[in-house]
């Protein structure tokens, strides 16, 4: 077990920068409050190529749940105007 400078249990966590692909790390797991407490798990073990052809695919991932998220909100606006005015038509008629 690894304890950050709080003396807290550190978690470990994945580093996703351009230098440091696909590495694991302790860090402090105290959201808001970091004690700066920073160690490497292991070295780097992976193939260049394949971790940023990882990288590549995460941004590609976020880019389009980005992208769906906003398609889904569009979605819901059509639905809610919609409703909106079949009830101000069925209300009026």
């Amino acid at each position: 077990m690894v304890e950050c400078h709080c003396g807290c249990r550190a978690i470990v966590r994945i580093s996703w920068t351009s230098a440091n692909p696909g590495r694991r790390f302790f860090c402090c797991p105290n959201t808001g409050y970091d004690c700066g407490f920073f160690m490497w798990v292991d070295t780097p073990m992976f193939n260049r190529a394949s971790v940023d052809g990882l990288l590549k695919l995460k941004i590609n991932a976020e880019a389009n749940l980005k992208a769906k998220t906003k398609e889904a909100r569009m979605w819901k606006m059509l639905m809610l105007s919609s409703w909106v005015l079949f009830v101000t038509y069925a209300l009026f008629t």
